[in-house]
């Protein structure tokens, strides 16, 4: 006699072997073998099983994030468009309780939770447990869901996963939330970083680090999405320049040190401040600091 393990395994087998069925049977299938077969369609990039599944998913949250190793252009695509079909259904499904599709690369609980469950019944006080606690910003409006991500910014360019999101999620903007905590540069962008702020809720960022050589007309340009992060709690700036050229163009430097400075006042919130190599600031540090 197979043990229930054994027959879950299966059954998941059989369904990634046919798409169609698979897709077709979403609504009668147990909340049980919504992960498992998640992670299979998944490992197998099995996208059209992907999207039906994201638009019935049973639960609050789906943390996507953390399956995604490697960004995969694809996978993403498919996760999206499983959104747009949720977000087009007018009466949602009962069945569908999704509201967080959470990007973020960490570690997280729920998978574990149920790849541990010998006989596929996870407990509901586990199911809690597992799906990750968030304490998101509230929005006013028809927001159908909200997307969180961080990102660790570490070339000049937004690579083509990110560049389709934000285009996509440009788009959705009266019905989408995207949420993202920590927001780090480890390159001069050749984009415009401020062009970031389109889609995320400036006031979900808690830490932003500028971990690369930018230029002064640059951080500036930036500056009033720094004013707009209203709950940060940590700000790291590495190396601001001055062009040599710029030395003598007195009118410029001011306009940008006030367009600059003039934003500290908005980060009430902020608790960990890291200047490095800002030189700009030793002769206006009172400022920065009042």
């Amino acid at each position: 006699m197979r043990s229930p393990s054994s027959l879950k395994l299966l059954a998941i087998r059989s369904l990634l072997k046919d798409e169609a069925f698979a897709i077709s049977a979403l609504k009668a299938l147990p909340m049980k073998l919504f992960p498992p077969l998640f992670q299979g369609a998944f490992d197998g990039k099995q996208t059209n099983i992907l999207r039906a599944m994201v638009a019935a998913w049973p639960f609050r949250c789906l943390p996507v994030g953390a399956l995604m190793k490697i960004p995969d252009l694809e996978i993403m695509q498919a996760v999206l468009d499983g959104l747009d079909l949720l977000i087009k259904q007018k009466d949602r499904q009962r069945s569908c309780k999704l509201e967080v599709l959470d990007l973020r690369d960490a570690e997280n609980n729920f998978w574990q939770v149920w790849a541990a469950t010998e006989d596929g019944v996870c407990p509901p006080d586990i199911i809690g447990e597992s799906q990750p606690a968030m304490h998101l910003p509230i929005r006013q409006g028809n927001q159908v869901v909200t997307v969180m991500m961080n990102l660790s910014l570490q070339s000049v360019d937004l690579c083509l996963l990110l560049k389709y999101f934000h285009s996509w999620a440009k788009q959705r903007k009266d019905v989408l939330q995207v949420i993202c905590e920590k927001l780090e540069f480890g390159a001069l962008p050749v984009y415009k970083p401020l062009m970031l702020l389109e889609v995320f809720e400036p006031k979900s960022i808690q830490e932003l680090e500028l971990n690369a050589c930018w230029d002064l007309l640059t951080f500036a340009t930036f500056a009033p999405g720094l004013g707009k992060m209203r709950n940060l709690q940590k700000l790291l700036v590495n190396n601001i320049s001055i062009p040599s050229e710029w030395f003598s163009n007195i009118e410029l430097k001011e306009w940008c040190f006030t367009e600059i400075i003039s934003q500290f006042s908005q980060l009430n919130k902020l608790q960990q401040l890291y200047l490095n190599g800002v030189f700009f600031l030793n002769e206006r540090l009172d400022q920065v600091l009042r």
